[in-house]
């Protein structure tokens, strides 16, 4: 129940296989196996029978475990399968600021869970979750962030933002206000100890979402659709009535609720983007990545 396949042997029985003989990427898909990361997967030991490049491990690992060839070709021209090297194993200096998206119950929130209590089982990377809002603005989610880069700061490891849809335009404002900020803030973020070093964006909404201006749209004609509406009825209900009901609306989007819902939601029209960018500051020297 042997396969050979692009220099690899791939084995579905119960031998064990020396760690120390396994490239980093053949490894990750040893761990990941072994330790049910995806419970469709059995138990799968690639053992090399010839050295090669870190990308023709990719390219072997994606002929020994997917079958169609059509589907072969899309995964293997996926630029994403190319992160998917395993680190070396180890203790890693480092701690995630994560900043979730536009929903989220802050530090109660569950995104990525399993992900976080992996990565410090086997890497010892601790996550600090920031306490941001569903539907708040950009600059008030950017104070919560910048509240969990100090607690950060406490654990002394250099930081990184994981930033998930709102949560990467988040990320950013807290970057620029930090920068642009007080002696302290810039200290903190430009520590060599603890400070900044990289960025991590998910899904990210930085450069805007189609949500806003396909909402936007649909306001404009629920407007329209309402004024039709209320016309007809006009002459069907008195005075003080029709103005009791404009009073409410009026109070409605007076309240402190509805403006912050409007705050949150503005980063995604592009004039939110424009604004945000025009004054953004950030550091060229810390590296980003986007999926």
């Amino acid at each position: 129940n042997t396969q050979h396949c692009g220099g690899w042997k791939l084995s579905r029985d119960d031998e064990q296989v020396d760690d120390s003989f396994l490239t980093p990427t053949s490894l990750q898909v040893k761990r990941n196996v072994s330790s049910d990361v995806g419970e469709e997967l059995r138990k799968v030991n690639v053992t090399p029978c010839q050295e090669l490049s870190e990308q023709d491990l990719v390219d072997s690992i994606i002929d020994n475990i997917f079958f169609d060839f059509s589907e072969k070709e899309i995964i293997r021209k996926d630029p994403l399968v190319r992160f998917l090297i395993s680190n070396l194993p180890g203790q890693y200096n480092f701690t995630i600021v994560s900043a979730m998206g536009v929903i989220t119950e802050g530090k109660r929130g569950l995104e990525l869970e399993s992900s976080f209590k992996r990565l410090k089982e086997e890497r010892g990377v601790d996550t600090i979750r920031s306490d941001t809002a569903s539907v708040r603005s950009v600059e008030f989610n950017a104070s919560k962030i910048e509240e969990a880069t100090y607690a950060a700061s406490l654990i002394n490891k250099p930081f990184g933002f994981l930033g998930y849809s709102q949560g990467a335009a988040n990320s950013f404002t807290c970057e620029s206000l930090m920068r642009s900020g007080t002696p302290m803030q810039q200290a903190l973020l430009n520590s060599t100890k603890n400070g900044l070093i990289c960025r991590q964006l998910l899904f990210s909404a930085a450069n805007g979402s189609i949500h806003g201006p396909a909402t936007n749209a649909k306001i404009h004609k629920l407007f329209i659709m309402c004024e039709d509406a209320f016309k007809y009825q006009q002459g069907y209900f008195s005075r003080a009535f029709i103005s009791t009901v404009l009073d409410m609306l009026n109070q409605v989007m007076d309240s402190a609720a509805f403006h912050k819902l409007v705050g949150g939601t503005q980063c995604f029209l592009p004039e939110g983007c424009n604004a945000f960018w025009r004054e953004s500051q950030h550091f060229a020297h810390v590296p980003t990545t986007v999926m």
